[in-house]
């Protein structure tokens, strides 16, 4: 009986919510000649939210320069009862990229640059441990092609601004290497934008929020648009935990590249001054618009992520066989999701934002699939090809064993009885089978979800190329590895690293780990799924030239105890970490570095801190059990082996209790 009730009780919950929601969005902008789309609209959006992985949204379309639809989703804050209005700010993540990109173009027609100079032209500071980096062009920043690692990351997602962000990660810069050669392959990278906002800055003389309010959102009409959330603005999407409650608000100090905050409609109003021409020339918005990633970013046909200048593709695949032309720029954060399409010959900019993580881009698709079909654009959706199961080729065979890719190792193996091609994946240190896909006669491996696989051949290494279901896209997911020269890997082996730069503010606050792979002389995993080689015993070197989100590995000795170095964090080997007295008052050195200590028993801790004193409580097992960021308690029941961090600033003091 009581299940019955709770049951019930869930389900009245959920239509008071949504009642409760509908009646916030008074100034929604809905045109009746659109019907079938705002039901889709309005049928996918609720499923999201439902879903529980998404807390609020907002989605507008644009036709013709008139906003045919505007409307608000879910509550922005659920204490004061506030829902989502069509003014409602949203973070936008990296459709900010595309703002970096008009900036750097309108510069460029002012003479001020040249998207094909050398960056180092303009940012004579601009330096790195890899002398290739002279080569990298500004437009080499805009379309993913620079070979830059990935992403500097310490204090990139956070809750308040990092004053000293783009200083520290000029000198982060100074410290890494490529992992490509500039201009050959275009992979997925954050820091060419990050990079791309100092020349910003640098050239026009403005700060980087300055520019973009003078020259993009003034002159686009984006009243509810700004770098970070507008100040003291009471009117903003708020996350929600799974517990219901609020998480703090989310700073993103990666500005240009993900760190604008705005509304479906201002997104709308952006696209249709770009195809205005109100911001840049035709002639820079087309160049903006062409395909223009490096030249093997594939082996052969056209990547998924036909990269233009800012784009994730100038050519959307799932509309390409309908004769839609359609350029994308998805957006995530770690609170927030959104997609901005924009669609030329048909005059029609689409928006879609969310507070929470969810595949808004699927949602975006199956928007914009019915106002297509709304407006007699298209029809239908395209077939799928027809294909058989088939023998596997026997030149296939040649293409068994172990791969790497962004966070993944796979081992692939064949099975010429079943036809079939299986995955092992690597998890927690062992190989694990988790596909299995045949061979059609279409010479790819289907998998469940319809993606097709295939293999090819560099100079240097076998790739596995991902192809979408019914469009001649690929991508690069995976390449073989081989055994490094450096064989002794003692000092990455089975070691958890916690961090001792984290700040009282970055929403990142994981313990990292990494491991010597077995499988493979010489190479090391960082976090149980990127692999690298060593160059020596305390350095790593990058050899996954399609991975994005890579890093220069080093680890140095401080007072004799191993410091690892990671995408701009510092971490202490764990097995350094001394342990925690009876009780005792803590004092932050001049260093600012994180005070660390480990639970030799199970004991319970009351902890007073300073205002902007933070306490991170990590289990044995490294995860994280408490974080003050997120909540608050007054004491704390901890297990032996647990360890304590406390960050702050300078001189900051903690008092640290043993309750038992």
């Amino acid at each position: 009986m009581k299940k019955k009730i709770l049951g019930f009780l869930v389900l009245l919950s959920c239509i008071l919510l949504l009642s409760s929601c509908s009646f916030t969005q008074t100034d929604s902008n809905v045109n009746s000649q659109y019907n079938q789309t705002i039901e889709t609209v309005r049928t996918a959006v609720w499923r999201s939210i439902t879903s529980g992985n998404v807390s609020s949204a907002g989605v507008a379309i644009m036709k013709d320069g008139e906003l045919v639809y505007n409307e608000g989703f879910g509550m922005a804050d659920r204490l004061s009862s506030q829902g989502v209005d069509t003014q409602t700010q949203f973070n936008i993540g990296s459709v900010s990229k595309v703002f970096t990109t008009v900036a750097l173009l309108q510069l460029a027609e002012e003479g001020l640059i040249n998207l094909d100079e050398p960056v180092v032209t303009y940012l004579n500071d601009f330096t790195m441990a890899d002398e290739r980096y002279q080569l990298i062009t500004v437009k080499m920043l805009l379309n993913h092609a620079s070979g830059l690692p990935g992403t500097f990351a310490r204090n990139g997602f956070a809750t308040a601004e990092d004053p000293e962000f783009l200083s520290e990660f000029m000198d982060y810069l100074s410290q890494s290497t490529l992992k490509s050669d500039p201009g050959s392959i275009s992979v997925y990278c954050n820091d060419g934008f990050t990079l791309a906002e100092v020349l910003i800055e640098r050239v026009s003389g403005q700060t980087y929020a300055d520019y973009l309010q003078e020259h993009i959102f003034d002159l686009a009409q984006m009243e509810n648009t700004s770098c970070s959330f507008m100040p003291e603005n009471q009117n903003i999407a708020l996350n929600y935990k799974e517990n219901g409650l609020a998480n703090p608000v989310e700073i993103v100090n990666l500005m240009g590249t993900g760190g604008l905050s705005s509304t479906a409609a201002d997104l709308c109003n952006f696209g249709q001054s770009l195809l205005n021409n109100d911001l840049i020339s035709d002639a820079s918005f087309q160049i903006m618009s062409q395909a223009q990633y490096g030249e093997n970013t594939v082996p052969e046909g056209n990547p998924i992520t036909d990269y233009g200048l800012g784009w994730d593709m100038v050519a959307v695949s799932d509309f390409v066989n309908q004769g839609v032309t359609v350029h994308s720029k998805n957006g995530a954060t770690f609170q927030y999701s959104s997609q901005f399409y924009l669609i030329p010959e048909q005059n029609l900019v689409l928006a879609v934002t969310y507070s929470g993580n969810k595949d808004v881009t699927a949602v975006t698709n199956e928007i914009t699939q019915a106002i297509l079909k709304e407006t007699g654009v298209v029809n239908t959706q395209p077939d799928a090809f027809e294909s058989s199961i088939t023998p596997i080729p026997a030149e296939i065979l040649q293409y068994t064993g172990i791969y790497g890719g962004a966070g993944t190792i796979w081992r692939i193996r064949f099975d010429l009885t079943n036809n079939t091609m299986i995955v092992d994946e690597y998890i927690e240190g062992q190989f694990m089978e988790s596909q299995e896909m045949s061979y059609f006669d279409d010479g790819y491996f289907h998998s469940e979800s319809g993606m097709r696989y295939s293999f090819s051949k560099t100079a240097e290494k076998n790739l596995i190329i991902m192809t979408v279901p019914d469009a001649d896209s690929h991508l690069v997911v995976g390449e073989s590895m081989l055994p490094g020269e450096v064989t002794d890997t003692g000092n990455f082996t089975d070691s958890w690293w916690v961090p001792v730069n984290l700040s009282s503010y970055d929403l990142n606050a994981e313990a990292t780990y990494t491991d010597s792979f077995d499988e493979m002389t010489g190479l090391i995993i960082l976090d149980q799924g990127t692999a690298y080689a060593l160059s020596d015993n305390m350095n790593s070197q990058m050899i996954l030239q399609y991975a994005r989100d890579l890093t220069d590995l080093k680890i140095s000795l401080k007072d004799g105890v191993a410091m690892l170095s990671a995408y701009g964090y510092q971490y202490k080997n764990a097995s350094a970490i001394e342990a925690l007295a009876n009780s005792q008052d803590f004092v932050i050195g001049a260093d600012g570095a994180n005070i660390l200590r480990r639970l030799s028993n199970d004991a319970k801790l009351q902890i007073s801190m300073p205002d902007k004193g933070r306490v991170v409580i990590y289990a044995p097992d490294y995860s994280i059990v408490y974080d003050s960021l997120f909540e608050t308690q007054e004491s704390i029941a901890l297990e032996a082996g647990s360890v304590l961090l406390l960050s702050g600033i300078a001189n900051d003091a903690f008092d640290v209790k043993v309750l038992n």
